[in-house]
């Protein structure tokens, strides 16, 4: 399609201190321009008014009020309002950072995000588009006046919104949104896998028996999907958890290394400085 020529890909720089961002916008006049992009984190956009219409590389649909449309990693995209006084709010959330909300993990977050274009969640009931709309548009008053807590009860309702969405698709085991398991939708168990697991060391023949995937063909999935090899992505995991939980916890460094898989205190001093350019000591200090 012309209309994802020369599109560019946006890196957003979310980190554990910054695991999501928000962006509103306002259009009087929709102008019927196309624009678009693709990104590692993960995407949803709530219609606050008007129109827009959004095209996938196989798949297009019209969003209104109320309703979200979602992307996932590198997912190529592009959009255009179709009418006046158009209104919205984009959060884009760190992969690593979505359904952190301990201890409840009984909801597969990342799903609607991952599904293909045509099955991902569209309420059309009033009801529930009115819920949607309120909390889209408070989580952007939050964003402007910025209260003391802000971004965590931002946090809330983003996954509040996730989870309404969510509810609508059909969980029975042989639920038809399960049917489709092409590009990133394959390698999903195994990103579950490294977070639910995150004491330990997944290997790559661990992860490809997750997917019920040969080795070869699951590293071939994984880095065309997510822009990085496997055993690279599920370090990030290990790492930036570890960073979360020295910034949020009283567990010694020792503790925090051991339960992030890492079985001497001395590897995990050396991959968090490669990653962080600060040692864990320092890391602390700059909590207090």
């Amino acid at each position: 399609m012309d209309k994802f020529t020369g599109i560019k890909k946006v890196f957003h720089h979310l980190d554990i201190d910054t695991p999501f961002s928000v962006v509103g916008g306002y259009l009087r006049e929709g102008k019927g321009l196309f624009h678009g992009d693709s990104h590692y984190a993960p995407q949803m956009v709530i219609v606050l008014s008007g129109q827009q219409e959004v095209y996938y590389p196989d798949f297009h649909d019209t969003f209104e009020a109320g309703q979200v449309w979602w992307t996932s990693c590198w997912e190529p995209h592009v959009n255009r309002v179709t009418g006046n006084y158009f209104s919205y709010v984009a959060v884009t959330i760190s992969l690593d950072a979505i359904g952190s909300l301990v201890p409840f993990h009984e909801i597969d977050w990342l799903m609607p995000f991952f599904l293909h274009p045509s099955e991902r969640p569209k309420p059309t009931g009033r009801k529930l588009r009115c819920e949607i709309l309120r909390l889209g548009r408070e989580i952007l008053r939050l964003d402007e006046h910025k209260p003391y807590g802000f971004q965590t009860m931002q946090w809330l309702k983003i996954h509040e919104i996730i989870l309404k969405n969510f509810l609508l698709l059909d969980h029975t085991p042989d639920g038809g949104h399960r049917a489709r398991r092409s590009g990133i939708i394959q390698i999903l168990p195994a990103i579950q896998l490294v977070k639910s697991k995150l004491d330990q060391v997944i290997s790559l023949e661990e992860a490809a028996a997750e997917c019920s995937l040969s080795k070869s063909r699951f590293s071939e999935i994984f880095t065309k999907n997510m822009n990085v090899s496997f055993s690279r992505f599920a370090l990030r995991v290990r790492i930036s958890t570890a960073a979360h939980m020295l910034r949020n916890s009283n567990l010694s460094i020792k503790e925090v290394a051991a339960r992030c898989g890492f079985q001497e205190t001395s590897h995990f001093y050396h991959v968090f400085a490669r990653n962080f350019k600060c040692t864990p000591n320092e890391f602390v200090s700059q909590r207090n």
